[in-house]
């Protein structure tokens, strides 16, 4: 077979230098054939109790689900107490509460990883199976509260102009709640995932990959940490935050797309942070979204497979489109 002409375009040539930091994807003809399981995890089997503490979770999330239709008085006087509660405080009325509440979630979320990671039981859910790790540095925190005060600082600024409308006085039905917060989760996912794609694509120019190169750009050569989740370009991280405030404007049917209830929105920016935070948190323990439905989400075993190799699984969270392409990792 005649060898290939090489292209030594100066495109070319920033593209083939950004090449090992930011894979491109595989056109959608382009089957990924035997991809690896989930790296050096897949060789490890879960114990009895690691398995039943899966199911214990799967129990709790299906008999959430199913609350709203078994016993849906009973679901709804749950939501309105809480509401009605939440209403009492004077921060819930603020124009920065929900933004505080979205920073509020990244923190906690990357402290709890933080501090497994920090611990020797923890070691055997990494990917890596990597040593215990200090619980912070200094450099993390201050990187953290830069970005915090910029988002925040973002949203005070939009909030100057556009004032927020106070909160709804009535509580949304359960049924309501669960269904704005998987619409928004299911949303989020589709619209980043073609931003996602996009950075990685065989054409896409040398500025673009290079604005989410810094997403990829490794502290070592082990499993993903936590504290990455935030470690991204001004825009990449400027995307994320508009296909959040989008999906989070209206609701969808049947709710005849009328404003997504307050409650809805800050239960979104709880959960969502939280799913961001466990993809990029480089484990897989028994309650990762991941193992607790497997053929749903992709999580955190298919997202560290995308940083390590680039050329699939561009979802955040679920897989569909990934599996109708053919980058999907299998479950």
């Amino acid at each position: 077979m005649a060898a290939r002409r090489r292209d030594r375009s100066p495109d070319s040539i920033i593209a083939q230098r950004d090449a090992p930091m930011l894979p491109q994807a595989k056109a959608p003809e382009e089957k990924i054939e035997r991809l690896p399981k989930s790296d050096q995890s897949s060789e490890r089997q879960p114990t009895a109790r690691e398995r039943a503490a899966t199911w214990i979770v799967r129990a709790v999330v299906a008999l959430t689900c199913l609350a709203p239709v078994a016993t849906p008085a009973l679901a709804d006087a749950v939501v309105a107490r809480a509401w009605a509660r939440a209403l009492r405080c004077p921060l819930v009325r603020h124009c920065l509460f929900e933004a505080a509440l979205a920073t509020w979630g990244f923190f906690q979320a990357i402290a709890f990883y933080q501090f497994l990671d920090s611990t020797e039981a923890a070691r055997r859910w990494r990917f890596d199976r990597s040593a215990p790790v200090p619980y912070a540095t200094s450099s993390d925190s201050r990187r953290g509260g830069l970005e915090a005060g910029l988002y925040l600082g973002g949203i005070a600024v939009y909030h100057a102009f556009k004032a927020k409308a106070p909160p709804a006085a009535a509580p949304p039905t359960a049924a309501r709640l669960l269904g704005e917060l998987a619409a928004g989760i299911f949303c989020y996912d589709l619209l980043f995932y073609g931003i996602h794609r996009a950075f990685h694509a065989r054409r896409a120019p040398a500025w673009l990959r290079r604005l989410h190169a810094e997403h990829h750009r490794r502290e070592d050569g082990g499993a993903l940490r936590a504290r990455e989740t935030t470690h991204h370009s001004l825009v990449d991280g400027f995307l994320q935050v508009l296909c959040n405030v989008l999906v989070q404007r209206r609701s969808l049917p049947p709710f005849s797309g009328a404003p997504k209830h307050d409650l809805s929105r800050c239960l979104h920016n709880v959960v969502v942070t939280y799913m961001l935070v466990e993809i990029h948190s480089g484990y897989d323990a028994p309650w990762c979204m991941h193992n607790v439905v497997p053929g749903l989400f992709g999580g955190a075993k298919a997202h560290e497979h995308h940083h390590k190799h680039g050329a699939a699984c561009f979802h955040e969270f679920l897989r569909w489109i990934d599996v109708l392409l053919g980058s999907a990792l299998p479950p």
